[in-house]
């Protein structure tokens, strides 16, 4: 599934959403896209934003210091790594106002911290979102996907004479089809 994704300034914010329905979120200097966040309303903890992760997942020193138990999780080794993983339910996970849950996330079991923080926040929970990424500002936005709103059909490009396709893509993501 891809997330749609975009860099600030393509895509100017549609008045006709409510800005409840926004979250925006800056983000320190760092090589990584940190941002804080809760799970079941228990933290803060920090997560690095992974547009790559397919699950959130977090290090066992933040389900102890979130008190999730995994006596009863699904248990599983990585293929081709020797990472031992359990696979947890949480209500939710919260990044700023945006809220998504329930989740099975992944935790990994000796590991005390994933790229030096306590997590990574993945598509399982940015799929919910148009993400807006503004690297000059350190501002990412996450707008509720699930608003329907009509959209203008795109006409995507084409040699003259070709007959014109419409595309109901968003046009911030017409480019990258």
């Amino acid at each position: 599934a891809l997330v749609p994704a975009t860099i600030a300034g393509s895509v100017k914010h549609d008045p006709g959403v409510a800005a409840t329905h926004v979250t925006r979120i800056t983000f320190p200097p760092h090589p990584y896209i940190l941002v804080s966040g809760t799970v079941n309303g228990r933290g803060p903890i920090t997560l690095v934003l992974d547009t790559g992760a397919p699950n959130t997942w977090l290090s066992a020193k933040a389900l102890r210091s979130l008190g999730i138990s995994t006596e009863n999780a699904e248990r599983q080794t990585l293929p081709g790594r020797n990472v031992r993983t359990v696979r947890v339910d949480v209500a939710s996970v919260e990044v700023g106002a945006a809220k998504v849950g329930p989740l099975r996330i992944g935790a990994f079991v000796e590991m005390e911290t994933v790229a030096g923080a306590d997590g990574l926040l993945g598509l399982d929970f940015l799929k919910n979102f148009t993400v807006t990424i503004d690297p000059t500002e350190r501002v990412v936005t996450l707008e509720r996907s699930d608003i329907t709103r009509p959209r203008e059909p795109v006409v995507a490009p084409g040699r003259p004479g070709d007959p014109q396709v419409h595309s109901a893509m968003p046009p911030q993501l017409e480019r990258w089809s």
